[in-house]
């Protein structure tokens, strides 16, 4: 009964990472087609569905896949940031949906094990840190 189960989970799994990876595909080739001042929201979309594959690879235990994974969390939203930036246009709706990829990943963070929470923290860190280059622009805080 209990193989059944575990069995269960790993098709389950399997089929969460599937649909995740090809969500992945549409959203980069969406990406691909927008203006380059257009991008950062679809980019954050990116980030968070990364984020996503690495909790479900953390869970599996598939833990090495699940850092590369945060770091193309991470590589995503510093494009993201870099797109708003670059006009000044969706800076707004960037942030939000940055703070919810922020958010996303410090959950990450607490469920995963001791030694995987340092690269989780970096994650989360920077992902903070891109959130307020984005909120500094939209307040006129300069930098000191």
């Amino acid at each position: 009964m209990q193989k059944k189960r575990y069995l269960a989970g790993c098709i389950l799994i399997l089929a969460l990472l599937a649909n995740a990876e090809s969500r992945l595909e549409e959203l980069k080739h969406r990406a691909e087609r927008e203006d380059e001042q257009k991008r950062g929201p679809v980019y954050v979309d990116i980030s968070r569905e990364y984020v996503e594959m690495a909790d479900h690879e953390f869970n599996s235990g598939d833990n090495d896949h699940a850092q590369a994974d945060m770091k193309e969390a991470v590589s995503y939203a510093e494009k993201a940031v870099a797109s708003a930036l670059l006009r000044g246009k969706n800076i707004k709706e960037t942030e939000i949906k940055l703070r919810k990829v922020a958010n996303r990943v410090e959950e990450v963070r607490r469920s995963v094990a001791v030694e995987q929470q340092e690269q989780t923290e970096l994650a989360h860190k920077t992902l903070e840190d891109l959130r307020t280059q984005l909120l500094n622009r939209m307040f006129g805080k300069a930098k000191s």
